[in-house]
């Protein structure tokens, strides 16, 4: 095929870029269309999107992960749940579960969110566990009422 032959044609411009840890300069070669499929695609047939990930994004990320994940002490299982909370609060990109179990190891291995932050976070949401098991602790001590109970029968 012929670039420029297709109607699925659009106009832009192919970069090279070096290898990881070359000096070299990126070479910019102008191009009149390129056809989507040369832009690669996803398996479901969609175009590949270039996510810029945010410090927001990251740590909605790592505050959901330790919830679900009960603060890693349920550590299998997260992927699913994780990517759901993050299409809610970022509907207009299309990720898979596996990107964002990528993004989550990138975090925490990369530092791409400091220490401290993480500990923050993790506080946060220690913090958010222990007020509600205290609030549940406190429901289920208290005393029932034998009137309630009567007029349940």
């Amino acid at each position: 095929m012929v670039i420029g032959e297709t109607s699925d044609t659009i106009p832009c411009t192919v970069t090279t870029r070096p290898c990881h840890g070359s000096t070299q300069q990126q070479e910019t070669q102008p191009v009149e269309t390129v056809s989507q499929a040369m832009l690669g695609t996803t398996e479901t047939g969609k175009p590949h999107q270039h996510i810029q990930w945010s410090e927001e994004m990251n740590m909605f990320i790592m505050h959901q992960y330790y919830i679900i994940t009960k603060l890693e002490t349920i550590k299998t299982g997260y992927r699913r749940e994780l990517h759901e909370r993050f299409m809610r609060q970022y509907p207009k990109i299309e990720i898979s579960e596996q990107r964002i179990a990528d993004q989550r190891r990138a975090i925490v291995t990369k530092g791409l969110l400091s220490k401290p932050w993480l500990e923050e976070i993790r506080a946060q949401v220690a913090e958010t566990f222990k007020a509600t098991n205290v609030n549940t602790e406190e429901e289920t001590t208290q005393p029932i009422d034998k009137n309630e109970q009567k007029e349940e029968s």
